[in-house]
């Protein structure tokens, strides 16, 4: 019974202990934040992820990637133009997202408290901001606070990098000094806006001034140029009538005399066209009798000289026959005798 407890208690220990110890050394990592395990070899670095702790022989220790305030606030720090200055800063800084930024961020201040982080962060910041300060005059500084804050972030990015750092944000939330510069330049400023203001409700009077006498000499003129204008139209339009008129009794005149020419012209052409046909007539009349004549001719050939001479021609036949005959008779005597 002994031995079937102690395996009863084993079997326990082994089925519930083991899986509660696997669950409470499994070590979940959110993304914010980063999980360092030491004890074993070179440490492990893991964000964003989970890893299991061996017990009694890993550490594991969290550092947070959340970024976090920073304030300057620079004390008498020379322009440009030997003028002391006060600025003021704030921001946010962060470990730098890369691999190579977190590791190096985890050996220098894994185990560092957060204020003196803090307090190193802001020395290298603020001697980046002096020697920034320093290149500019009081007037810069005041009116170009964003490129004041650039400047300074690129200036200290090198050095924060190299602890593994990085400026998430940075602004210049105030410049003062403690002599009035600021002062007296607000208000030469405030006097420079009042003359401007002055010297420009002068010069708007002024122009007002000249364009009211220009707009009314511009008037004016505009005026004699649409008398002269409508002068002149009422001229065109008059000639323009003139030339209508004439050009209606014209047309009227063309009109009454239409009837009549065109009775003449009627009669002229009937007359070319009489004369036409009885030209044509006579034209026929002569085309006949030369057909006629040609007629006659060609019967007289047919019935007369045809007939003669085909007689002629049969008489001469018949002498040359009668001759060809005697001579052939008078051939064959000569040669009988």
């Amino acid at each position: 019974m002994i031995v079937v407890a102690v395996a009863v208690v084993v079997a326990l220990v082994v089925f519930v202990g083991v899986p509660l110890v696997y669950v409470r050394n499994y070590i979940k990592v959110p993304p914010n934040e980063v999980a360092v395990f030491t004890g074993r070899g070179k440490p492990k670095v893991v964000r964003g992820g989970a890893r299991f702790k061996i017990p009694g022989i890993e550490r594991v220790d969290i550092m947070s990637l959340e970024p976090f305030n920073v304030s300057i606030n620079l004390q008498n720090a020379l322009s440009n133009d030997g003028v002391p200055v006060n600025v003021e800063a704030v921001g946010l800084v962060r470990i730098g997202s890369a691999d190579e930024a977190v590791q190096t961020a985890v050996q220098r201040f894994l185990t560092s408290d957060l204020d003196e982080l803090r307090r190193q962060i802001n020395e290298i910041l603020a001697g980046s901001l002096r020697g920034i300060t320093a290149t500019m005059t009081v007037e810069d500084l005041n009116s170009n606070r964003e490129t004041l804050a650039r400047s300074v972030v690129d200036e200290a990015g090198s050095d924060l990098a190299r602890i593994g750092m990085e400026v998430d944000v940075l602004k210049i939330a105030g410049i003062s000094d403690n002599n009035g510069y600021l002062e007296s330049l607000g208000q030469r400023r405030i006097a420079e806006v009042k003359r401007d203001a002055a010297v420009g409700t002068a010069n708007a009077e002024r122009d007002a001034q000249i364009q009211s006498a220009r707009a009314r000499q511009e008037g004016a003129v505009a005026q004699a140029e649409a008398d002269t204008a409508i002068a002149a139209a009422n001229q065109a339009r008059d000639v323009e009538l003139a030339k209508l008129r004439a050009r209606t009794e014209a047309e009227n005149a063309e009109a009454d005399q239409a009837g009549p020419l065109a009775r003449a012209t009627a009669e002229k052409a009937v007359r070319i066209a009489q004369e036409q046909a009885e030209a044509a007539q006579v034209e026929a009349r002569i085309e006949v009798e030369q057909r006629r004549a040609e007629q006659a001719k060609a019967a007289l050939e047919a019935d007369v000289i045809a007939p003669a001479e085909a007689e002629r021609q049969a008489a001469v036949a018949r002498a040359e026959g009668e001759k060809q005959a005697t001579i052939l008779r008078a051939d064959a005597a000569a040669e009988a005798a």
